[in-house]
């Protein structure tokens, strides 16, 4: 390969960057958890994917079911790609069991093949806590990506990072 076709796959990838479709789950609760899901999505769109959370499709859902349905949904059937991010702020178990089902709903829901397409990102200090909750019900716990982090710039970048890795895999597909 030379050089020009080097320079013409890599424009090839970015000009499909914002096919890219990422559902970025988190903890809503505390408001600053909340902030930092955002931030990180909003993050994402700087860097020219379509990234969204669960609360940029809002349509009226008001009961926690109609709200999980929806997720279950742009998980499945939205996303090419699918973070989800366990935050120190959301460490009592009930807050952390929104993200945890939903991630074991992904990995259930989609072929094994696909599990690429889904990133787990822990907060540092939350590792022992999340990774023997998931490795109760999620079957398929060694094919996810998980990265750790310690700070909101660490967590952009690595999602950053995973999103591009996910552009390389799926491009022929975008």
């Amino acid at each position: 390969m030379d050089l020009i076709d080097y320079f013409q796959i890599d424009r090839s990838l970015l000009s499909k960057k914002a096919r890219l479709k990422v559902f970025v789950m988190g903890p809503y609760s505390p408001e600053q958890a909340k902030r930092r899901v955002e931030s990180t999505r909003d993050h994402l769109i700087r860097e020219g994917y379509c990234a969204k959370t669960a609360e940029d499709f809002d349509s009226g859902e008001t009961t926690d079911e109609q709200i999980f349905e929806k997720c279950r949904k742009l998980l499945l059937e939205w996303a090419h790609g699918r973070i989800f991010i366990f935050l120190k702020e959301a460490i009592s178990d009930s807050r952390l069991l929104g993200v945890y089902d939903e991630l074991v709903t992904a990995t259930e829901k989609i072929p094994e093949e696909l599990h690429h397409t889904c990133a787990v990102f822990l907060e540092e200090g939350l590792e022992d806590k999340v990774s023997t909750m998931m490795r109760g019900r999620l079957k398929h716990f060694e094919d996810l990506a998980v990265y750790r982090f310690s700070s909101d710039e660490e967590l952009h970048k690595m999602a950053a990072s995973f999103c591009f890795g996910l552009l390389i895999r799926l491009h022929d597909k975008l």
